[in-house]
């Protein structure tokens, strides 16, 4: 019988942090390709680095930084993850209003904690190196 190797959770990395960051001072959309270029990755398989990414912004009560994060068809990041459902945001008006508190968050101050990841693993990164 095969064993099923543990997979560890994607975290997100620091690049990916900045990347949208940087596109929320802009006031600039995100769609998944865009990401997957600059970030690296498939354009499909960001979800579980999104997911933690959103749950790092809402521990430190910063808005979540992956609904700037779209679909280039629809224009709006997916409606139905998990992540985005259990912080109440269920509908395209919550979604756009929590994209607005992006904008206008001041994300330099939140970099240091939102960039500290474990210190082992193919995505770690130390603070400073961002």
């Amino acid at each position: 019988m095969r064993r099923r190797r543990h997979r560890r959770p994607l975290q997100p990395t620091a690049g990916l942090v900045v990347y949208l960051a940087a596109a929320a001072g802009a006031g600039r959309l995100v769609t998944y390709g865009e990401l997957a270029r600059e970030c690296g990755g498939a354009a499909r398989g960001q979800g579980a680095r999104l997911t933690a990414l959103a749950l790092r912004c809402r521990a430190i009560g910063a808005p979540l930084l992956p609904v700037l994060v779209i679909n280039a068809a629809n224009r709006l990041p997916n409606l139905r993850a998990e992540v985005y459902l259990s912080q109440g945001l269920t509908t395209r008006g919550a979604i756009l209003a929590e994209q607005a508190r992006c904008f206008e968050h001041r994300w330099a101050a939140d970099l240091p904690r939102l960039t500290a990841l474990q210190s082992s693993g193919p995505d770690a990164v130390q603070i400073g190196t961002v």
